[in-house]
């Protein structure tokens, strides 16, 4: 009875082991996104060093002139993407758990532009809207939005 006790007291205070992970946890990812950071930085720099390099000036060159149309070009795929964002929470959020928040729902449709998804899962969630939104999703991601990116890059 004396463990149950001090395990529902450690409960109620907060004081857990779960608790201690979940800082850990939340550290260990502000650590992986600035270590990311840092190695961008880096990757930048270096290409910014090989500049006398003729493909890698070519590439330089190239970012520089693109710079204007490519920063445009994000802001309306972020639009596109927020709009798809929710509008997968509110079709599938209830039945799919990839769906169930906005940060959620982001991530299955960034993962749904590389491939990997569940058709059946998707059709089964919401019969019409769900196939309406998956092929237009895919349709305005795939053909539309990346040849206009590469449209501008070799423009």
């Amino acid at each position: 009875q004396g463990i149950i006790d001090d395990v529902t007291g450690n409960h109620q205070s907060g004081n857990t082991a779960f608790e201690l992970y979940k800082s850990a946890t939340g550290w260990f990812q502000v650590y992986t996104y600035l270590l990311g950071l840092a190695i961008c930085g880096t990757t930048l720099k270096i290409i910014h060093l090989l500049r006398f390099n003729s493909h890698v000036q070519a590439l330089s060159v190239t970012m520089r002139k693109s710079a204007k149309p490519v920063a445009q070009f994000l802001f309306v795929v972020s639009i596109f993407m927020m709009a798809y964002t929710q509008a997968g929470n509110l079709v599938f959020g209830v039945k799919l758990q990839g769906y169930n928040s906005m940060p959620a729902s982001l991530q299955s449709l960034c993962v749904m532009i590389l491939g990997s998804f569940d058709f059946d899962e998707l059709s089964g969630a919401n019969g019409i809207f769900g196939l309406l939104m998956f092929f237009s999703y895919q349709a305005m991601m795939q053909f539309i939005l990346l040849s206009m990116f590469m449209t501008i890059i070799m423009d």
